[in-house]
């Protein structure tokens, strides 16, 4: 009975999830949904690396490994700073900037009247009544 509770909690917890988010009605939720699954992409292009060199360096460290060396003095590596900070940097950078380059103003279409005032606004009132704006 206890080994249900976990899976009878999560279940409760999960049966107000909507798919609101993924399933848009109108312009601007599509423009969220597009923000959400860019901003998805792009956290995902950090995470799973960072997860694959988590296990990696749990794999190759591990006890039974006598290739790996252990050396507790070791602190700085220029070469591996170089590395970490040009190459993932730029990586992601790059696809952080990916989805704006590819399409910079999507939906965008400039309006051929913008600077025009339309003249007929000003034709409500009449010249006899005053006109005061608060």
């Amino acid at each position: 009975m206890l080994r249900l509770l976990p899976v009878c909690l999560l279940g409760a917890l999960l049966c107000g999830c909507d798919a609101g988010i993924v399933a848009p009605a109108g312009p601007v939720g599509k423009a969220e949904r597009l923000i959400l699954f860019n901003s998805l992409a792009i956290m995902l292009t950090v995470v799973i690396p960072t997860i694959v060199a988590t296990f990696v360096f749990a794999w190759w460290f591990r006890a039974s490994n006598p290739k790996a060396r252990y050396r507790p003095d070791w602190d700085f590596s220029g070469r591996l700073e170089l590395i970490t900070w040009s190459a993932f940097g730029s990586h992601i950078t790059m696809s952080a900037s990916l989805p704006t380059a590819r399409a910079p103003l999507r939906g965008y279409s400039p309006n051929s009247l913008a600077g025009v005032v339309e003249t007929s606004s000003t034709k409500r009132f009449s010249p006899s009544r005053p006109s005061f704006t608060p």
